[in-house]
């Protein structure tokens, strides 16, 4: 028994038949099919401006359907595929171009003109649901390179629009999370309470604070760093300049055995 090479009418596959049955079913789509047929279908050429070009029998309808059924069930990726299929034969089809902007589209969000991809739109959405904001900040901030402000902002904004739990607030307007200090960390983090900054608190408290030069250094930073903050807080050079250094700081911290977990204030 000989395998010919064929490709299904139906779903457009390749398939292997043998020549000495009159029919079969593809392995694919389930779909019965004549062997004479499909073998030839495999063969077929287009002649496009005068040039064949084997495009080994692919009926774009047939391969359209296939997508527009896998996109309903809910299979994206498979839907991609036979879109991109489509485009390979006729890169100017209109149907399954306007396919693609959509499956890339879907799901996703506009801010501050950047197109925050799905997966991570996703996560925010899921961080805002579950109440944690730091989190979906942070997310925010490193898909869009936005403020702290601008960032809590749109996720607020996100959680009174779905009707997710509100963040509770303080009467200065910040979050309930204490704001006694690390501020440039804060503004770098997003957040007074998070791992880095729950770190960089233990070392102020047991470390910089057990000695007079280290004191001195603490007492310097809050009388500087809030104006610091305030001006250079929301531009995009100064967190990532001052990010590169706290993480390289926190890392050093951490695997001198300084922890990362929850942690509230010494004083």
């Amino acid at each position: 028994m000989s395998l010919i090479a064929a490709k299904c009418t139906q779903c457009g596959a390749n398939i292997e038949v043998d020549d000495s049955h009159e029919a079969g079913i593809c392995k694919y789509c389930g779909t019965p099919f004549i062997t004479e047929k499909v073998i030839n279908n495999y063969n077929q050429n287009i002649s496009i401006d005068n040039a064949t070009i084997n495009v080994q029998g692919v009926n774009i309808d047939n391969l359209l359907l296939r997508a527009q059924q896998f996109e309903l069930e809910g299979d994206i990726e498979k839907a991609e595929e036979y879109y991109n299929k489509v485009l390979d034969i006729d890169i100017n089809n209109a149907s399954a171009q306007r396919a693609m902007e959509r499956i890339r589209t879907q799901g996703t969000m506009m801010f501050n003109g950047v197109r925050v991809p799905a997966d991570v739109t996703k996560r925010i959405d899921s961080y805002c649901k579950s109440g944690d904001y730091v989190l979906a900040i942070k997310e925010l901030r490193a898909a869009t390179g936005a403020g702290l402000k601008e960032a809590k902002d749109e996720i607020d904004s996100i959680v009174q629009k779905n009707g997710y739990a509100q963040p509770t607030r303080n009467s200065s307007g910040t979050s309930s999370s204490s704001q006694n200090g690390c501020y440039i960390a804060t503004c770098v983090y997003g957040s007074y309470d998070c791992p880095e900054v729950w770190t960089l608190r233990r070392f102020r408290d047991y470390t910089l604070d057990t000695t007079w030069y280290g004191r001195l250094f603490i007492k310097v930073y809050y009388a500087t760093s809030p104006t610091v903050v305030k001006i250079f807080g929301d531009t995009k050079w100064f967190r990532n300049v001052w990010k590169k250094r706290l993480d390289k700081m926190v890392s050093k911290l951490n695997n001198k055995g300084v922890l990362n977990t929850k942690y509230s204030d010494k004083y």
